[in-house]
């Protein structure tokens, strides 16, 4: 039995000329009809992929072989076009690319004052709020202490 892995054969294609040239030496004397069986049993057996031999088996049972080989190109457009593709990144930035960056860095609006003034506001605004609230705790405090100074003391009477 000849397997494309034995060949190392990359594609259908030279898996299809390996076997029509492999048999033509080993049955030179082979009748057409005998010979498109052969190859098309052969090249059943020997795709790589299990997925793939089933669905030639399953779906060209009645074509030659020549139809069975472009059943199984298209089977194998269609598996490779379902597969996901790898994605490159390119590490270096192109210099049109870099110099059309600078163009959009010198066009953009510098939102940096606008955070300082905001940051500021609210820097001034929580500041103003804590003296007001250390304000109003002093005086919370001294007026209960002139309170309690000005009232007498059960002690100390009129001096009697």
């Amino acid at each position: 039995m000849i397997l494309a892995a034995r060949l190392k054969l990359r594609t259908l294609q030279e898996f299809e000329t390996a076997l029509k040239v492999l048999h033509k030496q080993a049955y030179p004397h082979a009748t057409n009809e005998q010979r498109d069986n052969d190859l098309k049993r052969k090249f059943q057996d020997g795709v790589l992929m299990p997925e793939h031999a089933q669905h030639l088996r399953v779906h060209c049972r009645t074509e030659n072989f020549s139809n069975t080989v472009l059943r199984a190109r298209e089977f194998s457009d269609a598996v490779e076009a379902s597969r996901p593709r790898r994605s490159v990144r390119f590490l270096l930035v192109p210099e049109h690319q870099e110099k059309q960056n600078d163009s959009n860095n010198n066009t953009m609006f510098d939102m940096q004052p606008f955070i300082y003034s905001i940051t500021a506001a609210i820097d001034k605004s929580v500041n103003d709020k804590m003296k007001n609230t250390v304000v109003d705790n002093k005086t919370n405090t001294s007026n209960a202490n002139q309170q309690t100074i000005g009232a007498q003391s059960p002690f100390h009477g009129n001096g009697r």
